[in-house]
C-alpha cells in the first residue's frame, strides 16, 4: 500500500461539509436591515441551507433572501400579500428556493423536517409523530420544547419588533441540536 500525504485542512474541510447546518427564520416582516444583519451572521456559521417560516412581507424582501444564494425553503404567513409576485420571483429567478404554500416537508440527512408559519398546525405535526423537527414562525417569539420525540422550534422574530431582539435558528442535522442565534 502507498502512503498517501493528507493536507489537514482540506480533511477538516471535508468532514465539515457533512455537518449540515440549517438556519431557521420567521417573520422579517419587510425589515432590510434586519435580514442582511443576519444572513451575514448565517454565513459566519456556515450554514448550508435556510428554512422561511412566512412573513416575507413583500417581493423586495423575497429577492433579498433570495441573494443570499442558499438552498432555500420557504413557506408564506399572514402578512405576504404580494403572493403571486414573490411565487413568479423564486420560479424565473431562483432556481435554489423552493416555495410552498402553507406547510413544508423535506428530508435532510435522514431527518424529516415540517416548517409552517403557524404554531397551532406545527403542534399538530408534531403530534403526529411523523417528523424529527418541526420549525414555525408567527409568534416572534423563539421557542423550543419536545412534543414525544419531536423537536418543535420557533426561530423568533427578524423584524425584532415584538421582542426587542433579532434572532434565528440553527438547526445541526447531525446532533438534532437547535440554538437560538441573537442579532446585533
Amino acid at each position: 500500500m502507498e502512503n498517501v500525504d493528507i493536507d489537514a485542512h482540506k480533511f477538516i474541510l471535508l468532514i465539515h461539509k457533512f455537518i449540515m447546518k440549517i438556519a431557521i427564520l420567521s417573520d422579517i416582516h419587510d425589515n432590510f436591515n434586519n435580514l442582511e444583519k443576519s444572513l451575514k451572521e448565517i454565513k459566519k456559521s456556515q450554514c448550508d441551507i435556510i428554512i422561511f417560516c412566512g412573513d416575507f412581507g413583500g417581493p423586495a424582501i423575497a429577492k433579498k433572501l433570495a441573494e443570499a444564494k442558499l438552498k432555500t425553503y420557504a413557506v408564506f404567513g399572514n402578512v405576504d400579500g404580494a403572493v403571486y409576485e414573490i411565487t413568479t420571483y423564486f420560479k424565473e429567478n431562483a432556481p435554489h428556493v423552493t416555495l410552498f404554500r402553507d406547510m413544508g416537508f423535506i428530508e435532510i440527512d435522514n431527518k424529516k423536517i415540517a416548517f409552517c408559519h403557524y404554531p397551532e398546525f406545527a403542534e399538530g405535526l408534531a403530534h403526529t409523530g411523523k417528523y424529527d423537527v418541526v420549525f414555525h414562525g408567527h409568534t416572534h417569539i423563539p421557542d423550543s420544547k419536545k412534543i414525544k420525540n419531536t423537536l418543535l422550534c420557533c426561530p423568533g422574530e427578524i423584524i425584532g419588533y415584538k421582542t426587542g431582539k433579532v434572532t434565528f435558528g440553527i438547526f445541526d442535522t447531525k446532533t438534532s441540536q437547535f440554538v437560538i442565534k441573537e442579532v446585533q
